[in-house]
């Protein structure tokens, strides 16, 4: 991600430089040297597949609670093993 940013950062740094998703899709691209289209489509511009964050976030270990357009994330209570190392490798100072 940092250096899909300074790419971007690169490519259109100056005051009143404006993009589109296309732009950052191109950089993504550039950066990963993979073709991010599909997921643009699914999950960025179109409607059928976004990303579903609260499962994702059980499986490590958190829980989503979203009020209107609030999300509140807290540890679940009884995390399984495998949950708890997903949460303690991305918590870890």
């Amino acid at each position: 991600l940092d250096d899909v940013m300074w790419l971007m950062k690169e490519r259109f740094g100056e005051p009143g430089s404006r993009y589109r998703v296309s732009d950052i899709l191109d950089a993504v691209n550039t950066v990963s040297g993979e073709d991010f289209s599909e997921f643009f489509a699914a999950h960025i511009t179109g409607t059928d597949g976004q990303l579903d964050i609260a499962a994702t976030l059980n499986e490590a270990g958190i829980q989503v609670e979203q009020f209107t357009d609030e999300f509140y994330l807290s540890r679940l209570a009884n995390p399984s093993p495998l949950q708890q190392r997903i949460y303690d490798g991305i918590t870890a100072p």
